[in-house]
């Protein structure tokens, strides 16, 4: 029961994107060096296998690391097995760290407690006294897999599949769309303040695309997708993508503060809601030979279009009436959602890899859920059997999880493997 609630807790961690945001903080940390990326991770998994059941730890760091070897272009079966090495190797840190260490502790200070038998059980087993023991072992696995055991591990042929399934924020890379980013805030005398995103024209006047607006708020900024019926209000920061020089007529004719977008602002829109994506056209797509405007592409699809891409020529202006050819391929922006849902349609084939396309607005609370789950076990000796179903249950009534994604993320066969083994173990 506790194993089948973690593997719906660690397919909700990521699907809201918890996995994603441990993965580039991973990233950021380490950058792409592999022995970095190995250091970094086994140190982190054996900390928390130190405090948590190693299934546990293993079950929900699992999707991080598969984020991890993605965007940083490593093979997964050099991250996976050096994951569950240090998992198990946190887990002689401390009394709960393990189960065998638990059993072996509440025998010892047992007998400890008993007249009869207390002078060779001295002084009882604590929660940390295995780390005088552990720690030292755990470093050095570390250092053992880092500078030899590494050496070892398989390289699966998957540099193809990783080079093909691109990540949002290589397509934008591409299509310089980091260098096309700006940011325009609204003053109180602004005559834009009390409109729609639809009523203001800065797409058919300007030709900017509006990619995401932060609103300030008591409890933090909020971020909003551009829906067509939303109002704009005072002090909100529009983040746009286009020509720098219809940015600045935008700034000077409607009252905005202009500013230009830093390394860090496509990071910051991929992490609250946004996601990019080259789409292509099918071979036999109606949409060939139509305009984006003909086909009211904004509406049907929720998303927007940055740039086409068409005989090594990337195409910023105009986009709306320029009709599509077969070979086209441009860039799109919106939900994660919208992009899936585009994905489907049979005249586009999205070529961005979407398994690494999360809406992250729900990541907050699905890490809280996760604390949920993992501190009754670790403070009050709470089962983590129900601590787990109970947090995967919020998962679910939360929507931190789809049904989809629920029923892949039950593996039956080793919850069917577990319930024989346990019973054959006592035999």
């Amino acid at each position: 029961i506790a194993i089948g609630g973690i593997f719906v807790i660690g397919a909700a961690l990521r699907e809201s994107g918890v996995a994603t945001i441990i993965a580039r903080g991973l990233e950021r940390i380490a950058g792409k060096n592999e022995i970095g990326i190995l250091t970094l991770m086994m140190g982190a998994t054996a900390l928390l296998a130190a405090f948590m059941n190693n299934t546990a730890v293993v079950a929900i760091l699992l999707p991080a690391v598969a984020v991890l070897s993605t965007r940083a272009g490593i093979s997964p079966s050099r991250l996976m097995m050096p994951m569950a090495f240090a998992a198990v190797l946190g887990g002689t840190i401390s009394l709960i760290g393990t189960a065998p260490n638990f059993i072996v502790a509440d025998y010892f200070n047992e007998k400890a407690a008993a007249p009869a038998t207390a002078a060779d059980f001295p002084g009882g087993i604590g929660v940390f006294d295995y780390a005088f023991v552990g720690i030292p072992i755990t470093i050095t696995g570390i250092i053992f897999m880092v500078l030899i055991g590494r050496r070892m591990l398989p390289t699966i042929s998957t540099a193809d599949r990783i080079a093909a399934a691109q990540l949002p924020e290589h397509v934008a890379s591409n299509y310089g769309v980091p260098d096309q980013l700006f940011t325009l805030k609204l003053s109180d005398s602004s005559s834009m303040v009390g409109l729609s995103i639809a009523e203001c024209g800065v797409r058919n006047t300007y030709g900017l695309e509006i990619v995401m607006i932060r609103r300030p708020g008591a409890l933090g900024p909020k971020w909003y997708h551009p829906d067509p019926e939303l109002v704009l209000s005072a002090e909100d920061v529009l983040y746009v993508s286009g020509d720098d020089q219809s940015a600045w007529s935008l700034c000077e004719t409607e009252m905005l503060q202009f500013g230009l977008a830093d390394p860090s602002t496509l990071e910051e829109l991929l992490g609250h809601g946004a996601t990019l994506a080259e789409v292509t056209l099918t071979p036999h797509s109606p949409a060939i030979g139509r305009t984006f405007r003909r086909m009211d592409f904004r509406k049907r699809f929720g998303v927007n279009v940055l740039a086409l891409f068409r005989r090594d020529e990337v195409i910023r202006e105009g986009l709306a009436e320029i009709p599509l050819q077969l070979g086209d391929a441009f860039i799109a922006t919106g939900t994660p959602r919208h992009v899936r849902a585009l994905a489907r349609h049979p005249d586009f084939v999205v070529l961005t890899d979407q398994s690494q396309v999360e809406d992250v607005t729900r990541a907050p609370l699905a890490f809280a859920i996760l604390l949920v789950a993992l501190l009754p076990p670790v403070l009050w000796n709470f089962p983590l059997s129900i601590s787990a179903m109970g947090a995967a249950i919020l998962m679910i009534l939360t929507r931190c999880i789809s049904r989809s994604a629920l029923r892949r993320s039950m593996d039956w066969s080793v919850l069917c493997l577990l319930a024989g083994t346990m019973p054959l173990g006592y035999a």
